[in-house]
């Protein structure tokens, strides 16, 4: 009888999910727009997105569309910059600028028009003021400057003024609040301002964000980081990350669904922290996102997170499952392969096996392995890796090399061939048989004869079908047959003796 196996080389692009670890910081993907991709303003003050997946920020230069492939800028009659925007239930993209504030609406299919609502208050002198923020509330939008505030509810505006300066309004859960500049943290009520806290309770810091935490809410201060309010004293929550909020003068709040917060900063970039108060990944500059000041936070319908900075704009991938990781003050090289045991991480990189445990603070290079390294896995509880001077067999922090091939495995598959569980490992040369002992550890086989080609990759797919990619050919059938004589003059292979 014989068996008949098809090896099909062709490039492969492998794609593989990196698993979240406590003790390594991994980071969403990160996709950032320049000035040179949007032809507008360096500096982005708001974003906001619409029901049709329409982005939209409140740039230096005007107002910035973004349809997910074209870019787009709308200017005010005066040419300057926006400094607030919210996407209203219609058409209507409400923005606010330096004395004067208004909504675009669609009306043609050129694109938006602008309409200014300065012109219902009559006789009122805008002289000096700038809207910084725009909210829905109680069906009604609310332009907030540093001095008043403006109620709008579709047809006539009413201008209000408090007795303090404003510095931010907040809405949340059908809740309106206010930070008074150098002033206390109120709520909105019918007759006025209720005092929620005193700026003595959070060591008479600025309050630039609230986000809901359970049956509390969370305080986020510019300066001194974390609180936990409910319905009485704010209580400073003793988390790890709140000291580097501090340090950071944190900006800009948004929540990732119920449960992940994210924290914007002026000095430096973006914080993710879960209901625990656990760090969950920390970007900026040194991890590439492309400006360190964030004005801006909105997330999308499809629940990534997109930032407005003081130069550019970042989409921070937040649903992708690939997450990245760059240990830079170890420079590791070109990573290959990763595998995780025992709670350790484990790198195949250009420079040889590096092992990261979860009290490192960078990866370790594994003694004896400092050559190229091209892949690492784990097989039947074994760590098993493909190096330039033959296969290796990790033992946490130890490498010893398997008895048998010379050359390094480029990679490495467990299958069945001829009802026999082995592993096949392919490199730039052989193709290698692995098989267990008594003990149940893998141990090197023999070489297929006659097997001789540049393997990169290998797959088995979910029929036994075997699929390798070449270095630099096509598509190569290559026929082996269960035989025990030596190969034939075809080029037909071996598998076993």
């Amino acid at each position: 009888m014989k068996i008949l196996i098809h090896i099909l080389f062709f490039l492969l692009i492998p794609l593989f999910t990196i698993q979240a670890s406590p003790s390594i910081a991994y980071t969403p993907q990160i996709k950032n727009y320049s000035v040179n991709d949007y032809k507008a303003g360096n500096q982005n003050w708001a974003v906001a997105q619409d029901k049709n997946g329409i982005i939209y920020f409140a740039n230096n230069r005007g107002l910035l569309v973004f349809d997910g492939i074209r870019w787009k800028l709308y200017t005010l009659p005066n040419n300057i910059s926006i400094r607030s925007l919210y996407v209203g239930e219609g058409e209507r993209i409400y923005i606010g600028a330096f004395e004067e504030f208004g909504y675009f609406e669609k009306e043609t299919e050129k694109g938006l028009t602008y309409h200014s609502l300065k012109a219902k208050i009559p006789h009122y002198n805008y002289y000096n003021e700038e809207i910084w923020t725009i909210h829905e509330y109680a069906n009604k939008i609310i332009f907030q400057s540093f001095s008043s505030w403006y109620v709008f509810d579709g047809e006539t505006i009413e201008r209000h003024e408090w007795e303090y300066p404003l510095l931010y309004f907040f809405t949340l859960q059908n809740r309106l609040f206010v930070q008074f500049m150098n002033g206390d943290f109120c709520e909105y009520k019918e007759a006025g301002f209720t005092t929620l806290f005193t700026r003595e309770k959070v060591q008479n810091d600025d309050v630039v964000g609230i986000l809901p935490k359970e049956e509390q809410l969370l305080i986020v201060t510019a300066s001194h980081g974390l609180y936990l309010y409910e319905e009485g004293n704010p209580a400073r929550w003793g988390i790890p990350v709140s000291t580097s909020l501090a340090a950071s003068t944190a900006n800009r709040t948004v929540s990732l669904g119920d449960s992940i917060y994210i924290i914007g900063t002026i000095l430096d970039g973006l914080y993710a922290i879960d209901q625990k108060g656990e760090l969950l990944w920390h970007i900026n500059r040194e991890n590439n996102l492309i400006n360190n000041t964030v004005l801006g936070l909105h997330t999308d319908t499809n629940g990534n997170l997109w930032s407005a900075l003081d130069n550019g704009v970042a989409l921070i991938r937040t649903q992708s499952p690939i997450y990245q990781y760059e240990p830079f003050e170890a420079q590791i090289g070109m990573v290959h392969d990763i595998t995780f045991k025992d709670d350790n991480i484990y790198f195949a990189t250009n420079q040889g096996v590096y092992i990261k445990r979860p009290t490192d603070k960078q990866p370790q290079l594994i003694a004896g392995t400092n050559e190229q390294t091209w892949y690492i896995t784990v097989i039947d509880n074994q760590i098993i890796a493909g190096h330039n001077k033959g296969t290796l067999l990790i033992e946490g922090d130890k490498a010893y090399r398997m008895e048998g091939p010379n050359g390094g495995g480029t990679a490495i598959r467990k299958c069945i061939l001829h009802g026999k569980e082995v592993l096949l490992q392919v490199s730039y040369t052989s193709m290698s048989i692995f098989i267990k002992d008594d003990k149940g550890k893998w141990i090197f086989s023999h070489n297929v004869e006659g097997f001789n080609n540049l393997i990169k990759s290998l797959e088995i797919d979910h029929t036994g079908n075997i699929w390798a990619g070449h270095m630099f050919k096509g598509c190569i059938p290559v026929a082996v047959r269960r035989n025990t004589t030596k190969s034939n003059r075809s080029g037909a292979h071996y598998p076993f003796r």
